[in-house]
């Protein structure tokens, strides 16, 4: 059965290739073929510098960078403080609109009624 390779794994096979001697390529690279096409049970031997070549890989491998530390300290405060500023100003526009529809609300004109107090007269009734 032949395998496949992908273009990752051939350029970590070229890049152990590297530091090898020229016989030693071209042996390797013929076991390699052999491999690929199914005539093999096992991919090309590298021989003791194998490890060396595969640890030399790993080295130049970029480390995972790490997650964002949450913040503290003043930060927190800071973060806290901005997040409750922004809640009590949303709580009153939307105390100002009508149900959150965004339009203001109507606000009820109280009508001062100058005549509360005024009792007609007996010479006022007609």
């Amino acid at each position: 059965m032949a395998h496949k390779e992908t273009r990752s794994k051939h350029q970590r096979f070229l890049q152990r290739l590297e530091g090898l001697s020229s016989e030693d390529r071209q042996r390797i690279q013929k076991e390699h073929i052999a491999y690929m096409n199914g005539e093999r049970a096992m991919d090309a031997n590298f021989g003791e510098s194998e490890t060396a070549a595969l640890s030399a890989v790993r080295s130049s491998q970029r480390a995972p960078r790490s997650t964002p530390r949450s913040p503290m300290g003043k930060e927190l405060a800071y973060l806290k403080a901005k997040k409750r500023l922004i809640s009590e100003q949303r709580s009153v526009v939307a105390a100002k609109t009508v149900a959150g529809s965004g339009r203001k609300a109507l606000v009820a004109r109280k009508s001062k009624d100058d005549d509360e107090d005024y009792i007609p007269a007996e010479d006022d009734v007609d």
